[in-house]
């Protein structure tokens, strides 16, 4: 998946958006790429250039800033707690109705090219540091990105909107709940990835994911109507569990 995929549905999605966002500098790119102890991922590099500056009303880290011109004097100013060598930094949580804040990371020795992301604490103490405590958010850096907007662009623009969560699911039954979309008209708007699909028809729009380490699976639904949404979403769970029962 390519961020320029992503970055495309956005904004023939959200024709506003151009307006509104702005890519990092080369200056604050080339600072974020010393600190960085390897090349800076491509996609990730791709995004500072389109919306390293500002993302506008599209959030592609919820409740956090990840403009390039705050992160490198953050990063050089701040002692890092964690292996420097393999996360880094690229979100700095703005800390709103939470007490613990945990920063967002790209994960350099998991999933290269295309990273991992992954979140926690960052206590300034490298005695404090555990890798227990790495929450993986998304599998890759384009599936963040992919998720947050087709639910901002797709999703989000619907006058009705619903979230399920199948809880406890073999993480299989995702690609199961994609062939009933399927069958029911729906095409991929983007590229699958791995425990991620989004989908849509004239009239509904569907992100399914099981994300990282989880046996569930999380469906969220936009629809014209909300006849139209629990109406499919009834075939959906129908389905699922016939499937479930063979």
């Amino acid at each position: 998946m390519s961020f320029s995929a992503i970055f495309a549905f956005l904004i023939a999605r959200v024709p506003d958006l151009p307006a509104q966002i702005r890519g990092a500098t080369s200056d604050d790119i080339d600072r974020l790429a010393e600190l960085c102890p390897r090349p800076l991922p491509r996609e990730y590099l791709e995004f500072l250039r389109a919306m390293g500056g500002s993302t506008g009303s599209f959030s592609a880290l919820p409740i956090a800033n990840c403009r390039a011109s705050e992160l490198w004097p953050h990063l050089r100013s701040t002692p890092p707690a964690y292996p420097t060598d393999r996360y880094f930094k690229i979100g700095l949580d703005l800390g709103i109705g939470r007490d613990i804040c945990e920063d967002w990371f790209l994960d350099l020795q998991r999933g290269a090219p295309d990273d991992p992301v992954v979140k926690f604490e960052d206590e300034g103490d490298p005695d404090a540091f555990h890798e227990a405590r790495v929450h993986v958010v998304a599998r890759a850096w384009t599936a963040l990105l992919q998720r947050h907007a087709f639910l901002f662009g797709a999703v989000g623009r619907r006058s009705f909107r619903q979230e399920e969560v199948v809880d406890p699911a073999d993480p299989r039954c995702i690609d199961e709940a994609a062939a009933i979309c399927e069958r029911l008209g729906l095409a991929p708007a983007l590229p699958s990835q791995p425990g991620l699909h989004t989908l849509e028809r004239a009239d509904l729009s569907v992100l399914l994911e099981v994300p990282p380490n989880m046996l569930r699976l999380e469906i969220a639904v936009g629809a014209d109507t909300a006849r139209v949404g629990q109406h499919f979403l009834e075939i959906l769970r129908d389905n699922l569990d016939a499937a479930g029962d063979a």
